[in-house]
């Protein structure tokens, strides 16, 4: 991976946690700035920051930042994360130099579905999009496996459970993810330098695993 200059909100997250152990792997990784609430593992490669602090320039911003309603406690707060965060993390980014955005979505984003956490996803993707950045990569994951997040509940369990279960059946649409999967398909993403607006969906991130996959 050539030296590239990173900066990750979400850093303690399911995801943000295996993008950060991948990306402290990389040979030649460049400078890497991690904004999160949270302290993480003491490295020489990381530069921590506390959500809203300023951050040097980078070449690619990251976004893995995310919540759920019941996490969250009211749909207010909800949004305040999942779209106010978010775009306040990538209007900085912007402002900072950043050429590249990448951010973790959803399944089924829509700024105009009747779902209020699906509408929350695509507000958010158009407002990112908008920002002027030269490339924008919009992550639209199914359900997440493989998270060890104390709070998981109850119901998310029996999701995650059946999706096991029926796992073949499941069309790769709208098959469940390993966080670890997104976590290297965001990697994937870093490294590219193509310029537009892109919306990978769930089916792709899966496609991808399957080829980089040792047969």
């Amino acid at each position: 991976m050539p030296s590239t200059k990173i900066v990750l909100a979400g850093a303690s997250g399911a995801i943000g946690q295996q993008l950060l152990q991948q990306l402290l792997l990389q040979p030649n990784q460049g400078q890497l700035q991690a904004w999160t609430r949270q302290s993480l593992p003491v490295s020489s490669q990381l530069t921590q920051l506390p959500l809203g602090a300023d951050f040097a320039s980078a070449d690619v911003a990251i976004c893995t930042l995310g919540t759920t309603i019941a996490q969250a406690g009211s749909q207010q707060a909800f949004q305040a994360i999942d779209l106010d965060l978010v775009v306040a993390f990538a209007k900085a980014a912007h402002q900072a130099g950043c050429r590249r955005f990448i951010v973790v979505s959803s399944l089924g984003a829509d700024a105009s579905s009747r779902n209020f956490y699906l509408r929350v996803k695509g507000q958010m993707e158009q407002a990112i999009a908008a920002l002027g950045f030269d490339a924008v990569h919009l992550v639209r994951p199914s359900l997440l496996t493989g998270a060890t997040r104390r709070d998981v509940r109850l119901g998310e369990q029996f999701s995650i459970g059946l999706s096991r279960l029926f796992r073949p059946l499941i069309p790769i649409r709208w098959r469940p993810v390993d966080v670890g999967i997104v976590g290297s398909f965001l990697l994937s993403l870093a490294k590219t330098d193509t310029i537009g607006v892109f919306v990978h969906e769930n089916w792709e991130i899966h496609h991808h695993h399957a080829a980089s996959s040792p047969h």
